[in-house]
């Protein structure tokens, strides 16, 4: 259970997965990475198409990242700013996606127990 894929909105024959298949990439707790080079690439034609939002409302797991960030122009900064101004992600589900990456890493336990505890006060 649980585990990692890039890009899975996209079956392997080209086709774009359907509802039922998202539901049970929740399901099994498969952490998505996705990168704004979808669109440099030519996953999506533009931003605004990109999948994001479709996984997250499937409760998808998703960690976003920066693809090579020479390569394409961007920093994480940038990727996050790109889901929220484009996207129209909410603080919640910026949060949920920085939780994700966390929860997703390969960092030991120990660390990510304390990247994901609240802060002391």
């Amino acid at each position: 259970q649980g585990g990692r894929v890039s890009c899975p909105t996209m079956a392997p024959d080209g086709d774009y997965l359907d509802d039922a298949e998202l539901a049970a990439m929740a399901k099994a707790d498969l952490h998505v990475h996705l990168v704004g080079s979808a669109v440099a690439t030519g996953v999506v034609a533009t931003l605004a198409d990109h999948p994001l939002p479709r996984l997250l409302a499937a409760g998808v797991p998703v960690v976003l990242g920066s693809d090579d960030p020479p390569m394409f122009a961007t920093t994480l900064l940038a990727e996050y700013r790109r889901a929220r101004d484009v996207l129209g992600l909410t603080a919640a589900q910026l949060r949920a996606l920085a939780r994700a990456s966390i929860e997703a890493s390969f960092a030991p336990a120990a660390l990510k127990q304390r990247l994901l505890s609240p802060p002391s006060s």
